[in-house]
Protein backbone atom coordinates (compact mmCIF):
# COMPACT_ATOMS: atom_id res chain seq x y z
CA UNK A 1 0.00 0.00 0.00
CA UNK A 2 2.82 2.70 0.96
CA UNK A 3 4.82 1.06 -1.75
CA UNK A 4 1.96 2.23 -4.50
CA UNK A 5 1.26 5.38 -2.45
CA UNK A 6 5.02 6.31 -2.67
CA UNK A 7 5.28 5.36 -6.81
CA UNK A 8 2.06 7.18 -7.85
CA UNK A 9 3.33 10.67 -5.94
CA UNK A 10 7.07 10.35 -7.49
CA UNK A 11 4.75 10.00 -11.11
CA UNK A 12 2.54 13.15 -9.88
CA UNK A 13 5.59 15.23 -8.82
CA UNK A 14 8.27 14.34 -11.56
CA UNK A 15 7.03 16.54 -14.04
CA UNK A 16 6.89 19.31 -11.78
CA UNK A 17 10.23 19.17 -10.89
CA UNK A 18 11.19 18.99 -14.43
CA UNK A 19 9.57 21.63 -15.92
CA UNK A 20 11.00 23.90 -12.36
CA UNK A 21 14.56 22.16 -13.07
CA UNK A 22 14.71 23.43 -16.88
CA UNK A 23 13.52 26.97 -16.35
CA UNK A 24 16.09 27.51 -13.71
CA UNK A 25 18.48 25.79 -16.42
CA UNK A 26 17.08 28.20 -19.24
CA UNK A 27 17.80 31.20 -17.19
CA UNK A 28 21.08 30.03 -16.03
CA UNK A 29 21.81 29.48 -19.41
CA UNK A 30 20.51 32.40 -21.25
CA UNK A 31 23.25 34.60 -19.07
CA UNK A 32 26.55 31.92 -20.31
CA UNK A 33 25.18 32.14 -23.71
CA UNK A 34 24.92 35.71 -24.01
CA UNK A 35 28.30 36.25 -22.70
CA UNK A 36 29.83 34.51 -25.57
CA UNK A 37 30.34 35.11 -29.39
CA UNK A 38 31.66 32.42 -32.37
CA UNK A 39 33.80 34.47 -35.09
CA UNK A 40 33.51 32.82 -37.98
CA UNK A 41 36.52 32.98 -40.57
CA UNK A 42 36.51 33.98 -43.84
CA UNK A 43 37.34 30.44 -45.43
CA UNK A 44 35.25 28.41 -43.24
CA UNK A 45 32.91 26.26 -44.74
CA UNK A 46 31.69 24.35 -41.19
CA UNK A 47 28.28 25.34 -39.67
CA UNK A 48 27.13 24.04 -36.55
CA UNK A 49 22.90 23.87 -36.30
CA UNK A 50 20.95 22.97 -33.24
CA UNK A 51 17.65 22.78 -31.07
CA UNK A 52 18.00 23.76 -27.34
CA UNK A 53 15.37 23.79 -25.06
CA UNK A 54 17.28 24.61 -22.21
CA UNK A 55 20.70 26.30 -23.38
CA UNK A 56 22.87 23.38 -22.25
CA UNK A 57 23.32 22.15 -26.37
CA UNK A 58 23.28 25.78 -27.55
CA UNK A 59 26.24 26.29 -25.11
CA UNK A 60 28.06 22.91 -26.53
CA UNK A 61 27.08 24.27 -29.93
CA UNK A 62 28.63 27.98 -28.96
CA UNK A 63 31.87 26.18 -28.42
CA UNK A 64 32.12 23.85 -30.94
CA UNK A 65 31.23 26.86 -33.33
CA UNK A 66 34.28 28.89 -31.73
CA UNK A 67 36.38 25.98 -32.28
CA UNK A 68 35.74 25.40 -36.03
CA UNK A 69 35.41 29.07 -36.20
CA UNK A 70 32.29 27.93 -37.95
CA UNK A 71 28.84 29.25 -38.40
CA UNK A 72 25.96 28.93 -36.09
CA UNK A 73 22.31 28.50 -36.90
CA UNK A 74 19.70 28.08 -34.07
CA UNK A 75 16.71 25.79 -35.26
CA UNK A 76 13.46 27.65 -34.11
CA UNK A 77 10.56 25.25 -33.01
CA UNK A 78 7.33 25.48 -30.99
CA UNK A 79 6.88 24.53 -27.68
CA UNK A 80 6.09 21.39 -27.42
CA UNK A 81 4.55 21.17 -23.82
CA UNK A 82 1.98 23.94 -25.38
CA UNK A 83 0.22 21.00 -27.35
Amino acid sequence: MWLALALMSIAVLQPVVVAIVDSWQARKNAARLAQGSVEVSAGSRAAVVYYSRSGNTALMAQRIAQRLQARLYRLEAPDYRSF
